[in-house]
């Protein structure tokens, strides 16, 4: 498996629950959390398929690092931290 691959099923984990795409007609969406500008890490509700970004990045590369801890540590269990 490549790392583009392993990354793409821990967010696919992080986001759903599961490592693979869910069924047809499963909504995924992606929300985002402006009213906390000290959230650096993002969540998941696994049980709607709702991944929750925040907002106070202004870098890529700080998002990018924040993003890849919270998919690490929130891939397994409900993405809760």
């Amino acid at each position: 498996m490549s790392g583009e691959e392993e990354t793409l099923e821990g967010l696919l984990q992080f986001w759903t629950g599961w490592p693979s795409l869910p069924m047809l007609g499963d909504k995924m969406t992606v929300a985002y959390l402006p009213n906390y500008p000290n959230k650096v890490l993002a969540e998941a509700d696994t049980c709607f398929k709702v991944i929750k970004i925040p907002t106070c990045h202004s870098d890529y590369k700080d998002f990018l690092k924040y993003m890849d801890i919270s998919i690490s540590h929130g891939k397994v269990g409900f993405g809760k931290m």
